[in-house]
């Protein structure tokens, strides 16, 4: 987990899946200020940006992936409301995370009205 990369799924604005661990299914809630970003460690053999640019070609690699933002997004959906990021979305760090939520936390809160 030390040198893996950050998967963003989705933001909400209230604890997702109260009472129960999203840690088992790899996954993690990150609080930032009132928000909870969605996030999995992924390894940058498969999600660096050189390997996540050849691995989009790879139709098995993509349904896969594909299917498990989709399930991901949708299941918080179940319980919250969510601002969901884009397929792919990657961070290096959870500090170029919260940078990056830093700067667009606004945009990001106006969607919860």
């Amino acid at each position: 987990m030390k040198n893996d990369l950050i998967y963003l799924y989705c933001v909400t604005d209230t604890l997702p899946f109260p009472g129960q661990s999203i840690e088992s299914h790899g996954l993690r809630a990150l609080q930032f200020k009132n928000f909870y970003m969605i996030i999995r460690y992924v390894p940058p053999s498969e999600f660096s940006e050189e390997n996540l640019n050849r691995n989009l070609s790879d139709t098995h690699w993509l349904e896969i992936m594909a299917d498990d933002h989709l399930k991901v997004v949708n299941k918080v959906k179940e319980y919250n409301s969510v601002v969901p990021f884009k397929f792919g979305t990657i961070f290096n760090s959870e500090e170029s995370l919260k940078k990056f939520f830093a700067d667009c936390s606004e945009s990001v809160a106006e969607q919860f009205l």
